[in-house]
């Protein structure tokens, strides 16, 4: 029952905003492996409702939105240097998600212990691909920062996942 929940807390997220299905696919990955697929119903489901909705109301199942009708105008989109938008989400003093959620970083020392000690689970290597990508895929993005947002709008829906990194959970 506890599978099915996290598939639709997933499937909620992806429906909330479709880029929460990057952070979501190295979660999803352990779920396959673990032979959880219960976990996934809810999370296709609501895949088929996000395709469904934007081919009925934007003509394509992938076109998000923003308009990228075309391969050059969709690059544009993707057109930040990675290195500086890493330090923009994870250090800058505007939205630097370390800077305005410094405890976060106390989280990484128990995953760095464990990393030394050849103790780290898969579910924990999970989390940090999900924190990984998740920081990757708008420190690309044309506008890092989140507009005039203060703090770390794009880095927000991860923060749980740092949970995961404080206590050794066992599969």
């Amino acid at each position: 029952e506890k599978i099915l929940l996290a598939g639709l807390a997933g499937a909620l997220g992806i429906l909330t905003k479709q880029a929460f299905a990057v952070p979501l696919l190295p979660l999803a990955i352990w779920m396959l492996v673990s032979r959880k697929v219960r976990f996934f119903i809810p999370v296709v489901a609501s895949i088929l409702c996000w395709a469904a909705f934007s081919w009925i109301c934007l003509g394509s199942v992938t076109n998000t939105g923003y308009n990228a009708t075309t391969p050059a105008h969709a690059a544009a989109f993707w057109s930040h240097s990675l290195w500086r938008g890493l330090h923009l989400q994870l250090s800058s003093c505007r939205t630097g998600l370390f800077v305005y959620s410094p405890i976060l970083v106390l989280c990484l020392i128990p995953f760095a212990l464990r990393l030394w000690q050849r103790k780290v689970t898969p579910l924990e290597w999970a989390a940090m691909a999900a924190i990984f990508l998740q920081a990757s895929l708008y420190a690309i993005w044309f506008d890092p920062l989140g507009g005039e947002a203060l703090g770390p709008r794009y880095l927000v829906v991860v923060i749980p996942l740092f949970a995961l990194l404080i206590v050794h959970v066992k599969p």
